[in-house]
């Protein structure tokens, strides 16, 4: 997590701006991708055998992980990744404000991959229990993918961005 403080505000309180964050955890399951790791299930058995494969390991050396081999649908046991870039995992989100207050969680990431996953944004006031966030509207573009959460001028809100696999 990257940011600035921004000292104390009225109520005497320090303030942080986040300008980024980084993703440390694995997505969810789903029916396609049973163990979470973001590789269909399907996709791991008809290479390796089994399911349970390390998204970030490069089977051939050829300088692609796993997800990089899976989302550009090459052969992860040859070396063919050409002039292929490898899928930043976890990927770096960016926060920003905008001019409405509203602010934006800012994923790089093309928009052929991002169509891979399914993105759910969820919040929390406590860290213990998180539930979807209401009012978020994604605004892709071909080389970002943009959540923009409306402002909500509540004392502290937590959010996380979610990825499983379509």
């Amino acid at each position: 997590m990257e940011g600035y403080d921004r000292g104390t505000n009225t109520d005497g309180q320090r303030e942080l701006e986040l300008t980024s964050v980084d993703l440390l955890s694995l997505p969810r399951t789903t029916p396609a991708d049973t163990d979470g790791n973001l590789l269909e299930d399907s996709w791991e058995v008809a290479f390796f055998g089994a399911t349970g494969q390390d998204f970030a390991s490069d089977a051939d050396g050829d300088g692609l992980n796993l997800l990089s081999e899976f989302l550009h649908g090459t052969d992860p046991l040859s070396d063919d990744a050409g002039s292929l870039e490898e899928v930043p995992w976890p990927p770096r989100v960016r926060i920003e404000v905008r001019e409405d207050g509203d602010f934006e969680l800012v994923l790089p990431m093309d928009a052929d991959l991002a169509a891979n996953f399914l993105w759910t944004v969820e919040e929390s006031t406590t860290l213990t229990s998180f539930a979807g966030a209401s009012g978020v509207t994604e605004s892709p573009d071909a080389s970002e993918q943009r959540f923009v959460i409306p402002d909500a001028d509540l004392p502290a809100v937590f959010f996380r961005l979610r990825a499983a696999l379509q």
